[in-house]
């Protein structure tokens, strides 16, 4: 069998950093379609579930039918990380093989990215491929390939890769190190919230 583009392309979802706003409907961000079937509804409500963008669109208006965007009169302008969500969603609606996600969580609170990736990694039956310099997914991941100036420089998991006290260990500990000086900076002047 020959293998074409387009069967490729059939096999892979990918959600980029930089991914695209369509002023549509919640259900045609996701399904690029107009006319809808209740085994296409339940899939998008399922997928909306999974990202935390429920209880969200529920509140809405016309729910699944209600504009995202300004661009229309009546459309629901919606947060980065909620805008993030959506393209994530549209990424799982293809249900691709391979789900590539090139840093997918740039926009999120480390709360939001924690339950969205554990609950990705629990129901997606395919291969996903992380692209990202945030390591808490990282640690996630059954497999971590470090990547310095174009070349491969380690590859194991989490728990190896901190043992090898390498690339990862070292950048695994600094963004600990961020984090805790800034909890313990936001305790200091009184927030008790991240995010």
């Amino acid at each position: 069998m020959t293998s074409t583009i387009t069967s490729y392309q059939t096999k892979l979802s990918v959600v980029y950093q930089d991914f695209t706003k369509f002023n549509l409907s919640v259900l045609e961000n996701l399904t690029f379609k107009e006319n809808t079937t209740d085994k296409i509804i339940n899939k998008v409500h399922k997928i909306l579930e999974i990202v935390g963008m429920n209880e969200y669109i529920d509140q809405l208006n016309n729910g699944l039918y209600s504009l995202l965007g300004r661009y229309f009169q009546g459309g629901n302008e919606l947060s980065g990380g909620q805008w993030q969500k959506v393209a994530l969603a549209r990424g799982l609606y293809k249900n691709g093989d391979i789900l590539i996600l090139d840093e997918p969580s740039s926009a999120l609170d480390p709360i939001s990215e924690k339950m969205i990736f554990e609950n990705i990694l629990s129901k997606h039956e395919g291969t996903i491929l992380f692209i990202t310099h945030r390591l808490g997914i990282a640690a996630l991941a059954d497999k971590i390939v470090v990547m310095e100036k174009g070349h491969i420089v380690e590859v194991g998991n989490h728990d190896e890769l901190l043992k090898n006290q390498g690339v990862y260990s070292r950048m695994y500990e600094a963004q600990t190190e961020w984090y805790t000086n800034e909890m313990q900076r936001e305790k200091k002047n009184g927030f008790n919230n991240v995010g």
